[in-house]
C-alpha cells in the first residue's frame, strides 16, 4: 500500500487531473443532449447560445459568449500547464525534456 501512495498515486496524478478537465471542458460544450432534452423552464448554456443567435438577439448572444469563454479558458490553460495535447497525453516535449535532465543527472 505504502509503494502504491508514494510511486503510483504521484506518476498518475497529471493523467488523473487532465482526464478530469478534458471530461469538464466536453461536458460545458454539449449541445446534442441538451438540445433534445430542455424545456422553457431549464436550458444550458450552449442551448441559451444558440436560442440567441436563432432569434437574432445579438446582445444576449454575445454575453452568453463571453460567460463561455471565461469558462473554459481557465480550464485550457490547466491543459497546456500540465502539458496534456488534445488527445489527452502528455506531450514529448516535457517527457522528453525532463528524460534529458534525469541522463544529466545521472552521467558525471
Amino acid at each position: 500500500m505504502q509503494r502504491f501512495v508514494t510511486i503510483v498515486l504521484p506518476n498518475a496524478r497529471p493523467g488523473i487531473v487532465a482526464g478530469a478537465l478534458a471530461v469538464l471542458t466536453l461536458s460545458i460544450g454539449e449541445f446534442n443532449l441538451t438540445w433534445m432534452l430542455h424545456t422553457p423552464d431549464t436550458k444550458t448554456l450552449p442551448v441559451g447560445l444558440a436560442d440567441t443567435y436563432a432569434s437574432l438577439r445579438i446582445e444576449i448572444g454575445s454575453a452568453y459568449t463571453i460567460l463561455f469563454f471565461i469558462m473554459t479558458m481557465p480550464l485550457l490553460v490547466a491543459m497546456q500547464w500540465l502539458g496534456v495535447d488534445a488527445t489527452g497525453q502528455r506531450s514529448a516535449a516535457k517527457t522528453r525534456g525532463a528524460a534529458s535532465v534525469s541522463k544529466s543527472k545521472t552521467t558525471p
